[in-house]
């Protein structure tokens, strides 16, 4: 019988940092990952099913296609972290299957990095300003600061997770089972590019310029990456001290000078994005 090789890695993240992973290959248990482990195996080729959990949690099934002739990498991680507090709860609770991802490492896909500060999370702090407090409010250097109203995920019976912000594009992602909205940039014919972060995907990135279908006027369906924006992504977790003090003015003052991106959500989350060719990281100005 032919085998080919199976490589399963999982990233440092907070969540979950000190737990195991549970790896079932066809139903059977074949492993456990801690942050930062690999698991490596040998299956017989052809298609298997693999999932992962811990405890009443788990992923969803990703069908994998083992060769021979070359080495199959998966990753599985966390979605705790993807946004605020009422995500997390949802994550635990109706979205139990959804609470961990796998996906093939060769589709790029983004996981929490702490040490390079590469993270993509769906979430940042209110900012005050001597108005209403905003549930989301993004500025860049070059447009004012929106504010929007935010409308909870649906928890239902459904499994299908929808966010709306007023005066934004929803667009639908069938493979994740979300729909979000952003504000976007059309750029030709059925391509659009994000201007905002998109809430609870992982599909797409901020910046990055997307082939989507129209739908109704009103919505549209993603259906690929056309280019990667390579945008840096930093998240903070605030303390209530933090939101509104001088050093996290100072920190978002530069990123608007240097032609930067931040979004504050929800009371205690900040997401700060910077272009490719900006050599900063703003974490030390954040934590220190």
């Amino acid at each position: 019988m032919q085998t080919g090789p199976l490589i399963i890695r999982r990233p440092n993240q907070y969540p979950d940092r000190i737990r195991r992973y549970r790896v079932y290959v066809d139903g059977s248990l074949v492993g456990t990952l801690k942050a930062r482990e690999e698991l490596a195996l040998n299956l017989p080729t052809g298609e298997h099913e693999i999932v992962a959990r811990i405890d009443w949690c788990g992923s969803n099934t990703l069908r994998v296609n083992i060769r021979a002739e070359e080495a199959t990498e998966i990753e599985v991680s966390s979605n705790a972290m993807k946004g605020a507090g009422f995500l997390a709860l949802y994550y635990v609770t109706f979205g139990h299957s959804k609470y961990l991802t796998l996906r093939l490492a060769s589709r790029g896909f983004s996981v929490f990095s702490t040490d390079t500060g590469a993270r993509q999370v769906r979430a940042a702090a209110d900012r005050g300003g001597g108005c209403t407090s905003p549930a989301v409010e993004r500025r860049a250097c070059s447009a004012p600061a929106a504010r929007r109203t935010l409308s909870y995920p649906t928890m239902a019976t459904d499994p299908h997770v929808e966010t709306s912000f007023d005066g934004e594009t929803s667009i639908e992602f069938p493979a994740e089972g979300v729909t979000t909205s952003v504000t976007l940039t059309k750029v030709g014919p059925a391509l659009y590019r994000l201007d905002s972060v998109p809430l609870m995907v992982e599909s797409v990135k901020f910046r990055d310029i997307v082939e989507a279908d129209d739908m109704d006027g009103k919505k549209l369906r993603f259906r690929r990456v056309v280019q990667e924006s390579n945008w840096r992504v930093f998240d903070f977790l605030l303390s209530k001290e933090d939101r509104d003090s001088e050093k996290i003015d100072r920190v978002l003052r530069r990123v608007e000078r240097i032609g930067g991106h931040w979004e504050r959500v929800l009371g205690g989350y900040l997401l700060i994005c910077l272009p490719p060719e900006v050599d900063w990281n703003p974490t030390a100005d954040v934590v220190g």
